[in-house]
């Protein structure tokens, strides 16, 4: 392989961090990249009491045992990659220069058990030969490295200086991220969310990476757990930094597709989404080569092995905590116990909770973590045990060419006895009134003639009524409150719409919300605009989108109206159609709150393809919720 692709002293942002409410502007991470061997390679001093000559000297092909450099970096850096091809069981050491002097030494080794899968449908990413780690010095940072080689002949070497920039606005930032996020139902922990610390997502240029996440079939069945080897003395309001180095380390100097772990757990115990949809589904991981199908890795935030650098400390309790629950909640989902023995994707038996180390030729998790897998499986177990599954409970039945959804004992008509007993109650349920006489015969007269229920249900759900009534205030109730609607609330709001009002009137009543006051009362326009775009589309503005809706609130557009602008995007609307689709068809056939086990399973699957709306309604059509109304 070449040189690895990397602009010579160049700056790259990366990734800011939009958090919860108030917040202020996201974050952003600057890097400051340079190349210490081959060609085109910058010249470079030795490090401090090195053998070599203390003059700049020019730079070799590559660096063998005992070469040494001194670089200059963006003053501030925090986090610091070393990474070189050619030697994958190469190892440099590494040190900063900080205002009150230079740290001690740090050890950055290669690690070729870490990583996507090297082969298969999961593989992923170009540079399959980049070895190296990332240091995080926190703090103030650094101004200055010195690098020494201590094992191998190392090509490309390249040194990545990182310079975290928090939210500019206030301090926010903080309180915001001390604010414990709302935990979903059933057992599903509290997780902070990719948009708490990336814009940037899934690297769709990167190779292997253009058809976006992959989901493993079967679900997952084990967990890996794993150590950053990160310093453990970092505070709360740094960790979205050194998710942001840790993904850009993955994705621009290793060519992964995403951060490497689906979760990392901080030593506070706060729990973060790592990997795109890793809270959705059983999206394939790259922490693990060989073993991240049907497995979720699960990273904590420290270092963990004693005699290793930075210095190890144990896990904390609340870390230990946090992984057994997520782990467990992600092991229920598919009825996975904690506990026990399961074949892995090579076909070798191992545990349901695992370290690193147990599948891999690594330290990784290091023996004060790997010691603490016990307490770990004893928290999961009893949430596994109660979580709700979100895999099929018997059987998998083709609905629709080319997707399948899972059903239980599935009847044509589900519980009704003639077509026109479906037609006349799914009126009922999805549009709240009763069919004309018209649609009554026209919708009877396709069933008879061959039509499936599922395809009527379909139908009728992504119609322009159910669109005008029941479809526009679901989404309007995410953009407001960033959550499904529960049954009773939704029944109400529709309601009001059936009955002519507006839905810049039901907007308007959502913007006189506690909850709405709370998220964004205090917020200028500005910063009002910039969170709304955030949490709504799950981006940044575009420079011209926020002038225009700035414009407007200056000019006295109420806040209630902008909602309902933004709610009705096509780009929204969009985004947001298989949600919707789920939760309409859910509240009207159920008739109750959806559990977020349901909403997560099928989400996805109708967001990716892997079902239709029909197919979705013939889920619902054959669940025994839906036939207790009618028995």
């Amino acid at each position: 392989m070449g040189a690895v692709p990397v602009v010579l002293a160049s700056w790259a942002v990366v990734g800011g961090l939009p958090v919860g409410s108030p917040a202020p502007g996201p974050g952003s991470l600057h890097t400051d990249t340079v190349v210490l061997t081959g060609s085109g390679a910058t010249d470079t001093a030795p490090a401090s009491g090195a053998a070599r000559s203390r003059v700049r000297a020019a730079a070799p092909t590559t660096a063998t045992e005992g070469w040494s450099a001194a670089v200059d970096v963006d003053g501030g850096s925090q986090a610091v990659a070393v990474s070189w091809t050619g030697e994958p069981h190469g190892a440099v050491d590494l040190r900063g220069r900080t205002a009150d002097g230079w740290t001690g030494w740090s050890e950055i080794h290669a690690n070729p058990d870490e990583g996507p899968d090297p082969a298969g449908s999961s593989a992923e990413g170009a540079h399959a030969d980049v070895s190296g780690d990332l240091l995080w010095f926190g703090g103030d940072g650094v101004d200055r490295v010195e690098v020494r080689v201590h094992e191998g002949e190392l090509a490309d070497l390249t040194v990545e200086a990182m310079r975290y920039e928090e939210p500019s606005r206030g301090s926010g930032l903080q309180t915001a991220l001390q604010t414990p996020a709302a935990g979903a139902a059933d057992t599903r922990p509290t997780i902070r969310p990719r948009s708490d610390w990336a814009t940037a997502g899934w690297a769709t240029s990167n190779t292997d990476c253009a058809s976006g996440p992959k989901v493993a079939a079967g679900g997952i069945n084990f967990a890996v757990v794993h150590h950053t080897v990160n310093a453990n003395t970092y505070t709360q309001a740094e960790v979205p930094g050194m998710l942001a180095a840790i993904y850009r380390f993955h994705t621009v100097t290793r060519g992964w597709c995403d951060i490497a772990y689906n979760f990392v757990i901080d030593r506070f115990g706060r729990t973060w989404e790592g990997r795109t949809g890793s809270i959705d589904g059983a999206v394939i991981g790259g922490h693990a080569a060989g073993f991240n199908t049907n497995s979720v890795g699960v990273s904590f935030l420290g270092q963990h092995h004693p005699g290793g650098t930075p210095a190890a400390v144990a896990p904390t309790a609340a870390q230990l905590d946090a992984a057994g629950k997520v782990i467990g909640w992600k092991l229920g989902q598919n009825k996975a116990p904690a506990t026990g023995t399961v074949k892995a994707p090579d076909g070798s038996t191992v545990q349901r909770i695992v370290g690193h180390r147990d599948v891999g030729s690594t330290s990784c998790p290091g023996d004060l973590l790997h010691s603490q897998l016990a307490t770990i499986r004893t928290t999961a177990t009893p949430v596994a045990a109660n979580t709700t599954p979100t895999v099929p409970p018997s059987t998998t039945t083709s609905t629709t060419s080319g997707s399948t959804t899972p059903t239980g004992p599935s009847k044509a008509l589900g519980p009704f006895a003639t077509p026109s007993q479906l037609v006349t109650q799914s009126y009922q349920d999805l549009l709240r009134r009763r069919p004309t006489t018209n649609e009554l015969n026209l919708a009877t007269a396709a069933i008879s003639g061959g039509q499936k229920a599922e395809v009527f249900l379909a139908n009728l759900v992504t119609g322009t009524e159910m669109d005008a009534n029941v479809r526009q205030t679901i989404r309007l109730y995410r953009a407001y409150f960033l959550r499904n609607p529960d049954h009773p609330g939704l029944e109400f709001w529709v309601q009001k719409r059936r009955a002519g009002w507006s839905l810049n009137r039901i907007s308007n009543e959502f913007a006189a919300s506690t909850e709405f006051k709370n998220r964004y009362g205090s917020l200028s326009a500005a910063q009002f605009v910039d969170l709304v775009y955030r949490n709504v589309l799950g981006r940044l503005p575009d420079d011209a989108g926020r002038s225009y809706w700035e414009g407007r609130l200056r000019g006295g557009m109420a806040r209630g109206q902008l909602m309902t602008g933004f709610s009705e995007s096509a780009e929204y609307k969009a985004k947001t159609s298989a949600g919707v689709t789920v939760v309409a068809l859910f509240d009207g056939m159920i008739r109750s709150n959806i559990p977020q086990g349901t909403y997560d399973y099928l989400e996805p699957r109708l967001r990716t393809g892997v079902t239709d709306p029909s197919g979705v309604a013939r889920y619902f059509m054959d669940k025994p919720e839906y036939h207790g109304r009618f028995d």
